[in-house]
């Protein structure tokens, strides 16, 4: 991470920092900074055109370390902070049982299938998370 990055939200652990690959404003990512160290351990993003859909990628190195979980949750914080939107939701594929625990463990709720939201084609197992803090 250069030096002039600043973090855009961070708890004790890990900080967001919104990354060169991030485009207009439909399109978010941000990089996963692990504070002890200074250094990218992933990524975290969203795209608004694509009803909010998070997608994220931790380095295997990183991986099993609740990384992920934190990462959604300070994007979470991030959202409401900026939308204070009571009623806004971010989407998460689970392709995985990893990827259905970050959604768990950030209050996601399974959707059960594709045909009651026929207004976006749920093609795998999706989470919905409330972003407004509980």
């Amino acid at each position: 991470m250069k030096s002039n990055d600043s973090y855009i939200i961070n708890d004790n652990r890990i900080a967001l920092v919104l990354s060169n690959k991030s485009s207009n404003n439909m399109r978010k990512i941000y990089n996963i900074v692990l504070l002890k160290t200074n250094e990218i351990v992933g990524t975290i993003g969203f795209d608004s055109e694509m009803n909010n859909e998070v997608m994220y990628s931790v380095l295997p190195q990183y991986q099993k370390m609740h990384i992920a979980t934190d990462a959604l949750g300070l994007l979470k914080k991030l959202m409401y902070n900026i939308y204070q939107d009571d009623s806004l939701e971010l989407y998460i594929v689970a392709v995985n049982k990893a990827s259905s625990k970050v959604a768990l463990n950030n209050g996601g709720i399974l959707i059960p299938s594709w045909e009651e939201y026929p207004d976006y084609y749920f093609r795998a197992k999706h989470y919905k998370i409330r972003v407004k803090p509980e």
